[in-house]
């Protein structure tokens, strides 16, 4: 007999303690991410892109084919959609910046004028929720040409996410050709 063990049972410990915080498992899986990032290299067909030209569109990725008689697969964003919201995000920011710079020079709205901006405001809405026939036919018409617009860049463009075959965007005689917008553009 080696020893005499007094308690046969070891207590059950709370699983709890072994589970790692948010900020482990955040921490854990970025460097796992950065890890395999830099094990990634670009094939000799692939182009590589900058992180600065993914929010402008400014090139897209092929995943296959690299010349006429290959079939090729090229990846970008619709442009109409794509520019819209860059418009969009571009008026955000100018607004923002105009408001910040009239509240840092001590800008505030006189108690008139604060009412004056409401009774606009609310007028607005109002008119919004029930609107008139004529801004009615305006708002359809304005509605149905961008998704007219949406809709046809998406029927010009389709090619590229399906897949193409024949001459590349870049020679006059291809299908595609009137569709390169941008010289970085390389389907």
């Amino acid at each position: 007999m080696v020893g005499v063990v007094g308690k046969y049972k070891v207590p059950n410990i709370s699983l709890d303690v072994l589970k790692p915080s948010f900020a482990e498992i955040l921490l854990e899986s970025h460097m796992v991410m950065i890890q395999g990032n830099t094990a990634l290299k670009p094939k000799d067909n692939e182009v590589t892109s900058k992180p600065w030209h993914w929010p402008i569109n400014y090139q897209g990725l092929r995943f296959s084919g690299v010349n006429e008689t290959d079939y090729r697969v090229y990846l970008l964003g619709n442009p109409v959609i794509w520019w819209l919201n860059l418009i969009t995000i571009g008026l955000y920011l100018l607004i923002t910046v105009f408001t910040a710079v009239a509240l840092k020079r001590g800008v505030q709205l006189t108690s008139e004028l604060k009412g004056i901006t409401w009774d606009t405001l609310l007028k607005f809405f109002a008119g919004f929720w029930t609107p008139s026939a004529t801004a009615r036919k305006v708002y359809g018409a304005g509605f149905l040409a961008l998704v007219l617009l949406i809709i046809y860049s998406f029927y010009l463009f389709h090619p590229l996410s399906y897949g193409i075959v024949g001459p590349m965007a870049s020679d006059p005689s291809s299908p595609m050709a009137g569709l390169r917008w941008m010289d970085s553009w390389e389907f």
